[in-house]
């Protein structure tokens, strides 16, 4: 089942004023994982934060029913937000199921807020209205970057998928769950893909750059897109993809690099910080790694260099 898609700002510390608790349930649009590797829930308030930090956000581990439950010290005089996922293999992997709670934002009382409940997808179709000035219709395109390398590490969103955009109003179906930032362009050259010189903008709301597509509720993303003349915002600046895949594995992994810039370096690090393979990459290349002698567990995947600075998690099962 497809979930639609609603604009929230990034996450923002919580005022810590009274103590209490926020409970609820997660449902689901999409089939209910039988395994998984983990699943959370959060709180957050409206508020802008550019770091991407979320370690300091009140969470709850669901059981095995789904309920979770949150202690913190609440506002009751602030709004707040619950997002919950479900991370079915890799949290770099698309399509992990994410939701937001329907009726948000809430408030609480006394603290308390119960029945919060939230609604998971792994795949949404987002509604793009877009407005051109400054010439025709003709040769749009949409960039969706997955923000998740930014919202967890700091790293550089990465290139998702690339649409066409036919119509003032557009809907692009099947993209995976999760925060993202949506570029909008005039692709001159045919090419498909935005290079430098492009009319392009990124869909902003009053509170942030980011959009979180997720299951819940329903919004469609408005911009003006100017080509009369540049109107490059300052925000993913390249289009470098690096999937790893499976994860976990047990055997090997292949890693797969489209335009990575000359004399990236490819390596791979245990979670203690150790090197464990390195390597340098350019343009379109695949590696597949086999780990030797080493013991389960989870590895950091980094591209770095003038063309590229993503991170990936993959976990190795022997």
């Amino acid at each position: 089942m497809k979930a639609v898609v609603i604009v929230v700002s990034l996450f923002a510390f919580l005022i810590v004023l009274s103590a209490g608790t926020i409970s609820g349930h997660f449902t689901f649009a999409c089939d209910e994982p039988s395994t998984y590797m983990m699943s959370y829930a959060a709180v957050f308030t409206v508020s802008f934060i550019g770091s991407g930090d979320i370690t300091s956000l009140p969470y709850n581990v669901p059981d095995s029913l789904w309920n979770y439950e949150i202690t913190y010290d609440f506002d009751d005089d602030t709004e707040y937000y619950a997002v919950g996922s479900v991370i079915i293999s890799d949290i770099s992997t698309d399509g992990n199921p994410m939701g937001l709670y329907p009726l948000s934002p809430f408030h609480t009382v006394g603290g308390n807020a119960d029945n919060i409940d939230i609604i998971l997808d792994d795949t949404v179709d987002v509604t793009i209205g877009v407005n051109v000035v400054g010439g025709s219709f003709e040769n749009i395109m949409a960039n969706i970057y997955d923000a998740i390398p930014y919202f967890f590490s700091g790293a550089e969103p990465t290139l998702e998928m690339t649409v066409p955009i036919n119509d003032t109003i557009e809907t692009i179906t099947d993209i995976p769950a999760g925060p993202k930032y949506i570029q909008i362009f005039q692709d001159i050259d045919e090419s498909g893909i935005w290079e430098e010189g492009e009319p392009n903008i990124y869909i902003e709301t009053p509170e942030s750059n980011l959009v979180f597509a997720v299951g819940g509720f329903y919004d469609t993303l408005r911009t003006t897109l100017d080509i009369s003349a540049i109107a490059n915002k300052s925000l993913p600046k390249n289009a470098t993809i690096m999937k790893a895949f499976p994860s976990p594995f047990n055997s090997a992994v292949r890693i797969d690099i489209r335009n990575a810039g000359s004399g990236d370096v490819l390596d791979i690090c245990d979670i203690s910080g150790k090197t464990v393979y390195y390597n340098t990459i350019s343009g379109n290349e695949s590696v597949l790694w086999k780990p030797e002698n080493l013991s389960g567990g989870i590895y950091f995947v980094r591209l770095s260099g003038d063309g590229a600075d993503i991170v990936k998690r993959i976990v190795y099962i022997p």
